[in-house]
């Protein structure tokens, strides 16, 4: 949980992350062998994450394939759990989040910082696993402010 300082998005980030969505979705699909048909889903994001966690990349394509799979995380939590896009500036600095129950507890997800970390420490085959952790965490938010109400 976060108490940052929240930031509506301004059109430009919101071009990006529809960018990383639209676009990335096929460099996502020919990380992951499959084809274009195949919807992102997070068995997807983390047969891409894991296939390219096992090739050679120069800096900026390690980059670009962060953001893609770190935004479609995201976007995947907007989706499911009603999570919205935020820039959020905390004591850590300032950067782009997901946030759900804003105000009533501010469960906040960096997803790019989240692939990124993962990355750094060769781990692969974990979103299912965070999104379930997430999504009970956004419950149990949930929970206790019904029980406060």
């Amino acid at each position: 949980m976060s108490q940052g300082r929240f930031e509506e998005l301004d059109v430009n980030l919101k071009t990006w992350i529809e960018f990383q969505i639209n676009e990335g979705s096929q460099m996502l699909r020919n990380l992951a062998g499959e084809d274009e048909e195949a919807s992102i889903l997070l068995g997807l994001l983390d047969e891409a994450f894991s296939n390219a966690l096992g090739q050679e990349w120069d800096e900026e394509m390690v980059t670009t394939i962060l953001n893609c799979i770190g935004v479609n995380f995201g976007q995947y939590l907007v989706d499911r759990v009603g999570f919205e896009w935020w820039i959020v500036e905390d004591e850590y600095g300032r950067d782009l989040a997901v946030v759900a129950c804003r105000g009533r507890g501010d469960v906040t997800v960096y997803p790019i910082d989240f692939i990124a970390k993962r990355w750094d420490r060769k781990e692969d085959y974990f979103l299912e696993d965070a999104f379930r952790k997430i999504v009970t965490t956004v419950e149990k938010v949930k929970s206790e402010w019904r029980e406060r109400e």
